[in-house]
């Protein structure tokens, strides 16, 4: 006798399978819809970032050809303290003076300035004071201004016309 084997075929299903495979078929178009979703915005972002980058380059590129074209400049013209400018993110001689002369009082006088640019702009002065009081005003000017830190006063005598020299660093306005 042959055993014989059941028809899997005609053998009903359970409606509990059914459902089964609804929800997981569900689940699955939903975790594919969300990957899609979230390509399209990550394409998206990848377009925005692209662009910024290339307008980053763009910019850095105008401002290498300014920069080469000052140092150019400077060379032709003989003005050594034009790439010195640049690097230290420093103002103009123009700038600096200016600022100076309006903390100067009336009586006290610059004899020599110089400026030296470099990580910052440093400046060194010989100034003449008709006396220690004026001296002493324009030390406090200095003091006060937020453009000229790191003071130090060279030595100096308190009789009579004052001759001193006098170091500082510039800070200029910041970008």
């Amino acid at each position: 006798m042959k055993a014989s084997l059941p028809d899997l075929s005609s053998r009903p299903r359970r409606g509990g399978l059914q459902r089964l495979d609804a929800l997981l078929l569900a689940v699955a178009l939903l975790a594919l819809l969300f990957s899609a979703h979230s390509a399209w915005r990550a394409r998206s972002d990848l377009g925005v970032a692209t662009e910024a980058t290339s307008r980053a380059r763009g910019e850095a590129e105008t401002a290498r050809r300014q920069a080469q074209a000052l140092r150019s400049a400077a060379r032709s013209s003989g003005e050594a303290w034009v790439p010195a400018l640049l690097l230290s993110g420093g103002s103009p001689p123009p700038q600096v003076i200016e600022e100076l002369s309006e903390l100067l009082p009336g009586d006290v006088r610059v004899e020599a300035l110089s400026l030296r640019y470099a990580d910052q702009v440093d400046v060194d002065l010989q100034v003449t004071a008709v006396d220690a009081a004026a001296y002493d005003r324009f030390l406090d000017s200095l003091v006060l201004s937020p453009r000229f830190v790191d003071l130090r006063p060279g030595p100096e005598g308190r009789e009579g016309e004052l001759r001193l020299s006098l170091h500082a660093t510039y800070r200029g306005v910041s970008p």
